[in-house]
């Protein structure tokens, strides 16, 4: 059982920092109030509204709804409660008359009304404004129609946040209870992001699209990746510059059972989000247990594997980037003892089945399995090592080797050479600024960083990777000198493990994706494209075992140990752009384009019924025939062919 722990003051400090961060969690996620309009218009059109909190207006900070002739009920929920005294909202964007006879916000269960009265004009001449028999009637004379809005007070804000503000004091009075009780801080910092994976959880699955998004499609529609008709044509298909049998056996298994519920697929990807924390939690906590506030903010460091965009709400099958990152994780479970010390005998049959699971269902999993065989055989004293840790290194080295290979040749053989520029975006070598701007994006999107300077992206980049960098020479040299045994032998294994990892497979994602952005664009623009895709968690899910990289080379220093780590701490743990951690928007808008995608097909199934083309791009991305494939999910009274039709029914 383990000892109560004896606190200072700078124990405490963090144990509300941390708390800190879980309220803005929950108030990012759980703070949204809703603009709610009622708006007449004579022919489809789209609604904007921009909650920029200096009235600088930017698409950035905008949200969107589809219009239809006749009256509409906008919703649009804004996110969390930081917006500024007025927003923009713009009913249109044609030169027509909008008749709105009613404005409310609704913050938690209250409902807030704008007097018509105060609504103000934003374009001058350039449109006419009017209360005609209790409607506000606006002529707009060009395509930019824009009303000013008064947002709610600050009473009610925070009356609409009475739920999040109330999950926030209960987890406030837990931790001053956990305090008093001298619980360990990684077990404190491990509820607070429990409560805050929680949450992710159930977005994921309630607010989430319950219908194949994009890419999921390939599962159901004719073709060689067809899951639910009964081929096995899937277990050597390559797609997508990679082979991923793992997460296709799973896929496969899970649609099955559920008779093609894809709510189940982003059930059971949400599920092992739960089972990387907890696994993660174990591997730090063992190898931290000696140094409370270092386990708790490595810990504590896993909420930005819930960043908005991630994997496990959007597409169901992107997850299987994640798988490679969820395996080295079991791998570490294996490596690292209960003393936090390095096993160097265990399980190899269950060591190969992990470097199996990771090493196929992505690209990454060779790389990520090599780069954990580097870190544990540069961390391990071989003078006092038995044969087995050779074992041990000589299976993770040769296993990621071989299966990097395997991948590339099944590439290679079915899609053509990686290295030509043959595949969805042209091949981006090192010495293109394309790569490293693109490089340097996922690393500061992975900590947090929404931004555009690239500078900052570099900070971040340096704060993931100097451990390493400087672990890894500080090891090399001591392969060729009589030195002494490392103090934190995991705490270097976890941080070399991390920077090779996660360098090398940043340096795979830019090679392949950095030609997304053209040759001549902005470097704002390459920095935009690389946050915007969501390669950036496999590097999120490494800080923590970054972050005691950091902790292993400030335990040598002297006084300044403390300064240094609280600044490299806070860095690393501060949120830079709240919205990365607002999931519920970004839930919220890839269902909007899901039901869009429904609506789609609602309105054309007599089409499917007479075997016309169905194409419908905002459900599948690419222009492809859908008919056939909804009428055969309905004969097999699947799951996905009523959610189409409950989705595609529901009003703008």
């Amino acid at each position: 059982m383990t000892e109560p722990q004896t606190y200072n003051l700078g124990h405490v400090v963090l144990a509300l920092v941390l708390w800190l961060l879980t309220t803005i969690f929950l108030i990012c996620n759980l703070g949204h109030i809703q603009l709610v309009v009622d708006v007449v218009t004579d022919a489809a059109d789209t609604a904007h509204v921009y909650y920029s909190r200096n009235a600088q207006w930017k698409e950035t900070e905008s949200l969107s709804a589809k219009l239809t002739p006749g009256h509409n009920e906008v919703r649009l929920g804004l996110p969390g409660l930081l917006t500024g005294n007025v927003i923009r909202f713009d009913p249109g964007r044609r030169v027509a008359t909008y008749r709105i006879s009613s404005v409310r916000w609704r913050c938690s269960s209250a409902e807030i009304p704008v007097p018509l009265d105060q609504i103000g004009n934003g374009r001058g001449d350039a449109m006419s404004l009017a209360l005609s028999a209790g409607e506000l009637v606006l002529i707009a004379r060009d395509d930019n129609p824009e009303l000013v809005i008064p947002t709610p007070g600050w009473g009610a804000r925070i009356a609409g946040a009475s739920w999040p503000l109330g999950i926030a004091f209960a987890a406030f009075v837990f931790v001053a209870f956990a305090l008093r009780r001298r619980v360990g801080l990684a077990r404190i910092a491990a509820a607070l992001l429990g409560l805050c994976a929680v949450l992710y959880f159930f977005v994921c699955i309630s607010v989430g699209t319950p219908l194949p998004f994009a890419d999921d499609w390939r599962y159901v529609v004719p073709g060689p990746f067809n899951l639910i008709d009964g081929g096995w044509k899937w277990l050597g298909v390559v797609g997508n510059d990679t082979y991923f049998l793992t997460n296709q056996v799973l896929d496969f298994l899970v649609l099955k059972l559920s008779n093609v519920d894809f709510l189940w697929m982003r059930g059971v990807a949400a599920a092992l989000l739960l089972l990387q924390l907890a696994v993660q939690y174990r591997v730090v906590s063992r190898a931290a247990q000696a140094s409370p506030a270092i386990a708790a903010v490595a810990v504590m460091l896993g909420i930005w594997s819930l960043a908005a965009g991630a994997y496990w709400y959007g597409t169901a099958i992107a997850y299987q980037q994640a798988l490679p990152s969820i395996f080295g994780t079991l791998m570490l479970m294996q490596l690292m003892a209960h003393d936090g010390s390095i096993r160097s005998r265990l399980s190899m049959g269950l060591l190969i089945a992990c470097c199996f699971g990771s090493g196929l269902s992505y690209i990454s999993g060779g790389i990520l399995i090599l780069s954990l065989g580097i870190a544990y055989a540069l961390a391990v004293d071989w003078r006092r090592a038995p044969r087995s840790a050779m074992h041990i290194a000589g299976v993770l080295v040769g296993f990621g080797v071989v299966l990097l290979m395997l991948q590339f040749i099944l590439v290679s053989n079915q899609q053509g050479s990686l290295l030509e520029h043959n595949h969805h975006s042209a091949s981006v070598y090192p010495n293109d600024k394309r790569f490293w701007l693109f490089f340097f994006a996922l690393y500061g999107r992975a900590l947090g960083y929404n931004g555009f300077w690239a500078p900052a992206d570099m900070l971040y980049a340096a704060l993931a990777l100097m451990p390493a960098t400087i672990l890894g020479v500080q090891r090399l040299r001591a392969l060729f000198r009589d030195t002494e045994p490392e103090r934190y032998p995991a705490w270097t294994m976890l941080a070399l493990y991390a920077g090779i990892g996660s360098a090398s497979y940043a340096a795979i994602v830019s090679f392949g994706r950095a030609g997304f952005a053209p040759a001549d664009s902005a470097a704002t623009v390459i920095t935009a494209m690389g946050k915007g895709r969501f390669h950036f968690w496999p590097i999120a899910a490494m800080l923590p075992y970054a972050w005691l990289g950091w902790a292993a080379l400030l335990h040598r220093l002297g006084a300044a140990r403390v300064a240094i780590g609280a600044i490299v701490g806070v860095l690393m743990l501060l949120p830079k752009s709240l919205p990365l951690l607002d999931n519920v928007s970004r839930a919220r808008e890839l269902r909007e384009y899901m039901r869009e995608g429904a609506r789609c097909a609602v309105v054309h199934l007599a089409d499917a019924e007479a075997h016309r083309p169905v194409v419908c791009t905002d459900l599948t991305s690419a222009p492809i025939d859908i008919g056939p494939t909804l009428v055969h999910l309905r004969e097999i009274k699947s799951r996905v062919y009523a959610d189409v039709v409950l989705e595609g029914a529901a009003p703008p």
